[in-house]
C-alpha cells in the first residue's frame, strides 16, 4: 500500500536496518546523471566527518535538483534520515546536526509525506518539550498526504477496505437480528402447511433447519443471509425493509470492494504506482526498462507511458536517444488518448519541441531560424492542449516562454497573465527559479526542467489506472479464507446475480404481500398473534390472551392479572437489558434487535469503521518511526483522534438505546 498518513513500508524497510549505510549508494537512472557526482561528494563528506561541508553540498544538490526537474530525491532523503540516526547514536549532543539532516531530507523530497513525519519523530526524540514543532511537522505530513496521489490512493483504498469490513459486520448482525426477531412468526405461519399441529418449539427448530440450508450446502454465510432477508420480508418493518435493500446494494458492490481490499493489501506491486514514483522520483534504468516493456503489453497504459516519456525527457539534454524516445512516447500518447491525459501529452510534446529548438538554436550560435520550426510546433502543441483544457496553466506558461524567445513580448505577457490567473502560486514558483530572461535568446543556458512547466497526473488517473490494467493490480487470494466462510463455493461473480434474485423476490413479495395475512407480535406481551387462527383479532394488534384479559377483566382473578402483568414487565426488562448489553458489545446491535434498523446500521457501520481506523492507522503510523524514534507521533495523534470518534459513536448509541421508551 502507499505510504498513507504516517510513512510507507518501503521507506521504513529502507532506512530501519542497522546495516552499514546500504542506502548511500550512488544514484543512477534517467535524469540523475548530474546529481550522481554531487551526491558522491556528499557521501565522502559524511564519511570524513566534514558536516558543515556536507550541509553546503546538500544546498548545491537542491539547486541541481531544480535543474533536472526531479521533484523528489527519495533515495537521498532516506539516506539522510539514516545519517541523522547514526549521528544521534554516536553523539546525542549533535542533535542540531541530526535535525538539519532530516530537514534536508524533507526539502529534497517535499512531496513525499514520509519525511515530514520522520522530522516530526526526530523532533520528538530530540526534545519532547517542543510540542508545537513536532505536531506541526506531523500535520505538514498530513497536508502533503492529501497532495500525493500514491498516498491518497492508499488512503482511499484503506477507507474502502474499512467500509467493506464494517459492511460485512453490519450484514452479519442485521441478518441475525432479523432471525431473532421474526423466526417465531415465520415458524408459526410455516406451521399452517402441516396437517397436524406442532408445538412452537418444534416449529422453530424445523424453520431454523430449513433456513440454514444454504450454509449446510456449503454455500457460505452470504447466501444464507439472503435467504433470511427474503423469508422474513413480510414480517419486517419499513426501516428493516430499507436496510435489507441497502444490503442488497452492498452485494452489488461486493466484488469491487473485495478487489479494493485485495488492492490495499498489495498496492506497492501495482504498475501505476511504480510508474508514478518513477515519474516524480529518481528511478533506475532497470525500472525504466520494465516500464517500457509494459508499454508493449498493457492496453491501458496512459500513466506508464507518461512516466516513461517524462523520465526520458530529463536526459534529453545529454542523450540523443533519450530525446527521440521522449518524442515517440509523447506523440504516441497524444495520438492514442483523449481528454485531460491527451492535453498532458500535448504539453509534454510541446516541451520536447521547445527543448529541441533551443538546442538547435544554441548550436547555430544564437540563430533563431535554426530552431524556428520546432518553436512553431511547440506553440501548436500548447494551443492543442488549451483547446482541450482552456484552464491549462502549464500550456499557457510554456507558450509564454516560447513567445519570449521568438521576440513577441505583448503576446508573451498575455500568456503569462493567463497562466498566473489560473495557478498564481505555481507560476510564482517557476518565475522565482527561472534562468531565461529572453534578452539573450537561445544563447543563454537553458535548463529545460527548470524553465518549463509539466503536469503530473492526479489521483483520479492513478486510481483509474490501478484498476484498468490487463494484469490484476491486487491479490484477491489473500481473502480466500474469508471467501470460504462468507461465500463457500459461490464464485465472486455470482453475487450480483444473487442480489438481483433477492431484489426481485422482495419486490414480488411487496406487491402480493397485502393479500397474505401473516402472523405478528402482540403489541403488549410480544407473543405471536395470528389472525388466520383467530379472525376476530383482526386490527386489534393484540393476542388472544390480551384480548381475553381486556374484555373479561371483571371475571378474571385480580391476582392472576397482576402476575401476568409482572411477567410481561419482566420480559420487557429482559429484552431491554439484552439490547443494552448488545449495544455495549456492538454499538447499534441493540437498535437492530429493537427494530430501529436504520439507526442501528448507522451506529454499527460508523463504529466498525472508526475502530478499524484506530488499528489500521496506528499500525501504519508506526512504520514511519524507525530509525529516528521508538514510535511515530502519528500513532499517538491518529489513535487519539479515531479513538475519540469511536467513543463518540459508542456514547451516542448508548444514549439512544437508553432514551427510547
Amino acid at each position: 500500500m502507499a505510504s498513507l498518513l504516517a510513512g510507507g513500508p518501503a521507506l521504513g524497510q529502507a532506512i530501519s536496518g542497522k546495516a552499514p549505510l546500504p542506502v548511500l549508494a550512488p544514484l543512477n537512472g534517467p535524469g540523475a546523471a548530474r546529481l550522481d557526482s554531487l551526491w558522491r561528494e556528499c557521501i565522502e563528506e559524511y564519511r570524513d566527518g566534514k558536516f558543515p561541508d556536507l550541509l553546503v553540498k546538500l544546498d548545491d544538490l537542491r539547486k541541481v535538483q531544480l535543474d533536472t526537474g526531479i521533484p523528489n530525491l527519495t533515495p537521498i532523503s532516506a539516506a539522510l534520515v539514516r545519517m541523522a540516526d547514526e549521528v544521534l547514536e554516536r553523539s546525542p549532543n549533535d542533535s542540531d546536526l541530526a535535525e538539519s539532516l532530516v530537514r534536508q531530507a524533507e526539502v529534497l523530497s517535499p512531496q513525499i509525506p514520509d519525511f515530514h513525519f520522520t522530522r516530526s519523530n526526530m523532533l520528538y526524540r530530540i526534545d519532547r518539550s517542543r510540542l508545537g514543532e513536532y505536531v506541526g511537522a506531523f500535520f505538514q505530513g498530513v497536508r502533503a498526504s492529501l497532495h500525493h496521489p500514491p498516498t491518497l490512493q492508499g488512503l482511499f483504498l484503506g477507507a474502502l477496505g474499512l467500509f467493506w469490513l464494517a459492511g460485512v459486520l453490519v450484514m452479519v448482525l442485521f441478518s441475525v437480528s432479523l432471525l431473532v426477531r421474526h423466526l417465531a412468526t415465520f415458524a408459526h405461519d410455516f406451521g399452517h402447511l402441516f396437517p397436524r399441529a406442532l408445538s412452537p418449539l418444534q416449529l422453530n427448530v424445523i424453520a431454523l433447519v430449513l433456513l440454514s440450508a444454504p450454509f449446510l450446502a456449503d454455500l457460505g454465510l452470504v447466501p444464507l443471509f439472503v435467504l433470511w432477508w427474503i423469508a422474513m420480508w413480510l414480517y419486517t418493518s419499513v426501516t428493516e425493509k430499507a436496510v435489507a435493500m441497502l444490503m442488497v446494494l452492498f452485494l452489488y458492490a461486493w466484488p469491487v470492494l473485495t478487489g479494493v481490499v485485495g488492492g490495499a493489501l498489495a498496492f506497492p506491486d501495482s504498475p501505476p504506482e511504480r510508474a508514478y514514483r518513477c515519474m516524480t522520483e529518481v528511478c533506475t534504468e532497470a525500472e525504466m526498462a520494465e516500464l517500457e516493456r509494459q508499454l508493449s503489453e498493457e492496453q491501458s497504459h496512459a500513466l506508464i507511458l507518461y512516466s516513461a516519456a517524462l523520465a526520458r525527457f530529463r536526459d534529453a539534454g545529454q542523450k540523443t536517444d533519450a530525446m527521440e524516445r521522449s518524442f515517440s512516447f509523447f506523440r504516441r500518447g497524444e495520438k492514442e488518448l483523449a481528454g485531460d491525459m491527451k492535453a498532458d501529452f500535448s504539453v509534454g510534446l510541446g516541451n520536447a519541441f521547445f527543448l529541441k529548438g533551443m538546442q538547435r538554436c544554441g548550436r547555430a550560435g544564437g540563430l533563431l531560424d535554426a530552431g524556428l520550426g520546432d518553436f512553431q510546433s511547440a506553440v501548436k502543441s500548447y494551443d492543442a492542449a488549451m483547446a482541450i483544457r482552456p484552464d491549462d496553466w502549464a500550456a499557457a506558461y510554456n507558450k509564454f516562454k516560447v513567445l519570449t524567445v521568438l521576440g513577441d513580448p505583448s503576446a508573451a505577457d498575455a500568456m503569462l497573465s493567463r497562466s498566473a490567473g489560473i495557478a498564481p502560486e505555481l507560476v510564482r514558483d517557476l518565475q522565482q527559479r527561472t534562468q531565461m530572461s529572453g534578452e539573450k535568446g537561445c544563447l543563454q543556458p537553458f535548463e529545460a526542467m527548470r524553465e518549463m512547466a509539466f503536469h503530473y497526473p492526479g489521483f483520479q488517473v492513478l486510481w483509474g489506472e490501478a484498476f484498468g490494467l490487463d494484469g490484476p493490480s491486487h491479490d484477491s487470494s489473500r481473502l480466500s479464507a474469508g471467501h470460504v466462510l462468507l461465500l463457500g463455493s459461490v464464485p465472486l461473480g455470482a453475487l450480483p446475480v444473487l442480489a438481483t434474485i433477492a431484489m426481485l423476490c422482495n419486490i414480488l413479495l411487496l406487491v402480493i404481500g397485502r393479500k397474505w395475512h401473516v402472523a405478528g407480535r402482540c403489541i403488549k406481551c410480544h407473543s405471536v398473534s395470528c389472525i388466520r387462527c383467530r379472525p376476530e383479532l383482526t386490527g386489534s394488534g393484540l393476542c388472544n390472551q390480551c384480548v381475553h384479559y381486556k374484555l373479561r377483566s371483571s371475571y378474571v382473578d385480580p391476582k392472576e392479572t397482576w402476575l401476568r402483568e409482572k411477567r410481561i414487565e419482566s420480559a420487557i426488562r429482559f429484552r431491554r437489558r439484552a439490547e443494552i448489553v448488545l449495544t455495549l458489545l456492538f454499538p447499534g446491535a441493540g437498535q437492530l434487535l429493537r427494530g430501529r434498523a436504520l439507526r442501528g446500521v448507522a451506529f454499527l457501520w460508523l463504529f466498525g469503521m472508526t475502530i478499524g481506523a484506530v488499528f489500521f492507522y496506528s499500525t501504519l503510523a508506526s512504520l514511519a518511526a524507525p530509525p529516528v524514534a521508538a514510535f511515530a507521533v502519528g500513532s499517538v495523534v491518529g489513535t487519539a483522534f479515531w479513538g475519540a470518534v469511536s467513543f463518540v459513536v459508542f456514547f451516542l448509541s448508548l444514549l439512544d438505546i437508553y432514551s427510547w421508551r
